[in-house]
């Protein structure tokens, strides 16, 4: 390690991976930390926008007229979504989003639930 510090040698291939995968490991738990904090946003949850499912595949005179909602997740909703996301646990996330989409968007929450992307402002 002081000779890899000091710049005299270069980690072996084994040593790089096995740096690479503790350096991923700790980073994400710093994220998600940092993500459960700012998403809590001291107890009042976060407000955020929901996009409908792309309709471009379907025909024209079958589209239903869908349009962007805004729901507040709840901090012990964002809790159990970043730990799944820390975990790498889609099945897990979508799960959970499917909570919350049933719980906060009324009888359309199942054009809701493709989710295609994930954007943090935090």
């Amino acid at each position: 390690l002081i000779a890899w510090l000091a710049g005299d040698r270069d980690p072996n291939k084994a040593n790089r991976g096995r740096i690479d995968a503790a350096y991923a490991d700790m980073r994400r738990r710093n994220v998600a930390k940092s993500l459960k904090k700012r998403l809590g946003n001291n107890g009042r949850g976060t407000r955020v926008e929901v996009h409908p499912v792309n309709q471009g595949g379907v025909t024209p005179s079958r589209q239903r007229a869908l349009d962007v909602r805004k729901v507040n997740i709840r901090p012990n909703q964002w809790d159990r979504l970043v730990d799944q996301w820390s975990a790498g646990d889609a099945d897990g996330m979508n799960a959970e989003w499917e909570d919350i989409a049933e719980d906060t968007l009324g009888s359309e929450w199942g054009a809701y639930t493709s989710v295609a992307a994930i954007g943090f402002g935090a």
